[in-house]
């Protein structure tokens, strides 16, 4: 008897459902998403920090990501974390 397990180093690699929502997103977006999956406590100057984009890119692409329902703010502004669906 053989088991195998599929190894998930990109969470939306496998899904068929993250799959369609991976096609939907672009390139700044996937970057944005590849920062919070590390830390999802980033503020958005922080993500603009790393990911050199500009805070209201940055802003536009979280609202345009909350809006297809591949991530939700959990908290407040301050306190706050990016969860990934």
């Amino acid at each position: 008897m053989r088991v195998s397990f599929r190894y998930k180093e990109n969470p939306f690699e496998y899904d068929t459902d993250n799959k369609q929502k991976n096609d939907k997103i672009n390139d700044k977006e996937k970057q944005i998403l590849s920062v919070l999956m590390n830390n999802p406590n980033y503020t958005i100057p922080e993500i603009s920090k790393i990911t050199k984009i500009s805070t209201a890119t940055i802003s536009r692409h979280l609202k345009q990501l909350q809006d297809k329902n591949i991530i939700e703010r959990v908290g407040s502004n301050k306190v706050g974390y990016w969860k990934i669906l």
